[in-house]
């Protein structure tokens, strides 16, 4: 959560929330878009932890985070989050794709009683 002038508002989160704010839910995928905060480096992790927040309560398949091509940089920090132990504990995998330099994919393989 970020203070932004004298309102408190909560960072880019999902669709699921708040529909102007560029992610959407879908089934059991989500999506990220950090485009609309990538200077933002407070908002950013606190974006990261409520998508995982989410994709864990929806036991989400897949999450998308559309970070943009640009330098590259949003992507690194992305990717760094994703390193952190306590995070890379929580999902299955992490794909770059392929065709698209600013996107990344996670898949989470739920257990029961997750």
């Amino acid at each position: 959560m970020a203070l932004n002038g004298s309102k408190f508002e909560e960072p880019v989160s999902l669709k699921s929330y708040r529909a102007e704010e560029g992610s959407f839910v879908s089934g059991r995928n989500l999506s990220l878009d950090l485009h609309p905060i990538y200077n933002k480096s407070s908002e950013i992790d606190a974006a990261l932890e409520k998508a995982f927040q989410t994709a864990r309560q929806k036991k989400a398949k897949e999450l998308e985070i559309i970070c943009g091509k640009g330098t590259g940089q949003l992507k690194k920090r992305v990717l760094r989050y994703l390193d952190r132990k306590d995070i890379k504990a929580m999902y299955h995998r992490v794909n770059k794709d392929k065709d698209n330099f600013g996107r990344i994919f996670i898949y989470f393989r739920w257990q029961r009683g997750q």
